[in-house]
């Protein structure tokens, strides 16, 4: 009996004995399996019907499910389809690896980028290490060199000479009246409002402070050598000489000093990488943040506040409220008493 085929290259019949190359089912049917894939690549034959595509996928699910090892004869297991192995295609690889060394070549590069830029600072040269830093404040360099000296024209001989020099240490450009947004930019607290604009703060740059705190010592400190009572309240020197030395403390300035030239004077002639003073005076004095501000004098304690910041320019934009203050309430005659 011949039952027609699911496949024009396919035939069953009943079998006794099956012919090499066919299969003999349960049903004592001969089966011609379907061609392999490496089969169809050495003898193409036409793509296959739907009906044997269906048929294929019916019988290896059969198979699968089943777990009937004895299906095929061994014969038969030679021609069989087998499952494909998992295999990448080549080009696939290809760009996979290029992908990989070109990774590899991105890491690398930043690694060796990022040793050239990321030199421990100690191992730099002072000059460049120095460079390095900028203030976050008003952006200047330590780009200034001097010449450290035992001596100079605020220790002169001629006494005259130096109080001059230091007399001539302006402390108006102490106080500057940035805006608020910048003070919160920068992280800096709150402070006092600025009297000519709400939106602007005070604040009190460090090192004028710092001066304001060297001409009162040595202004007590000559008063007293010459037999005189200090004008200034001792209490007034004590919070000078600790804030001092909290600053000291805190920059700890660790430049190893030379001693060549003088036996108990280390530093010498030394250059000293600093930032430029004028640049800084200049930054303070800005129209953005110059708080019209006069220190008046250092060594007397004001009472009237306000008359240090009178003297704003008159093309500044706090002029015209300025002077509309001290028109409606006038000056005081004397600042520094009731």
């Amino acid at each position: 009996m011949i039952v027609p085929s699911r496949h024009p290259q396919q035939k069953v019949r009943k079998c006794d004995k099956c012919d090499k190359g066919s299969v003999c089912l349960k049903s004592a049917y001969c089966v011609y399996p379907p061609p392999t894939p490496l089969r169809l690549l050495l003898n193409p034959s036409p793509a296959p019907s739907p009906a044997f595509t269906m048929y294929h996928s019916y019988e290896k699910v059969n198979r699968d499910e089943d777990s009937d090892q004895g299906l095929l004869s061994e014969d038969s297991e030679r021609v069989a389809p087998q499952p494909r192995a998992s295999r990448v295609p080549s080009w696939t690889t290809a760009l996979l690896l290029l992908g990989l060394l070109f990774s590899l070549s991105l890491n690398v590069g930043w690694f060796v980028f990022q040793k050239g830029h990321n030199v421990p600072i100690q191992d730099l040269d002072p000059d460049a290490a120095m460079a390095k830093q900028r203030s976050p404040y008003t952006g200047l360099a330590w780009d200034t060199h001097m010449p450290y000296s035992h001596h100079s024209e605020y220790t002169s001989e001629n006494k005259t000479h130096a109080d001059e020099m230091w007399e001539n240490l302006s402390m108006d450009p102490m106080v500057i009246a940035p805006t608020w947004e910048w003070a919160q930019s920068k992280g800096l607290s709150d402070s006092w409002a600025f009297p000519w604009d709400s939106n602007r703060r005070i604040y009190f740059i460090k090192v004028f402070h710092q001066l304001h705190c060297l001409k009162l010592m040595r202004h007590s400190y000559h008063e007293l050598w010459s037999g005189q009572e200090s004008s200034i309240p001792a209490g007034h020197i004590e919070h000078c000489l600790d804030s001092l030395r909290q600053d000291l403390m805190c920059k700890a300035d660790d430049t190893p000093m030379p001693s060549l030239q003088l036996l108990n004077g280390g530093g010498e002639g030394q250059l000293m990488q600093c930032k430029d003073f004028d640049k800084l005076v200049a930054w303070s004095k800005a129209p953005e943040r110059n708080a019209c501000y006069k220190r008046l004098t250092d060594y007397k304690p004001i009472v009237h506040s306000i008359e240090r910041y009178a003297y704003c320019p008159e093309d500044s934009e706090h002029y015209p409220t300025m002077s509309k203050y001290f028109e409606e309430h006038g000056h005081y005659a004397d600042p520094f008493s009731e």
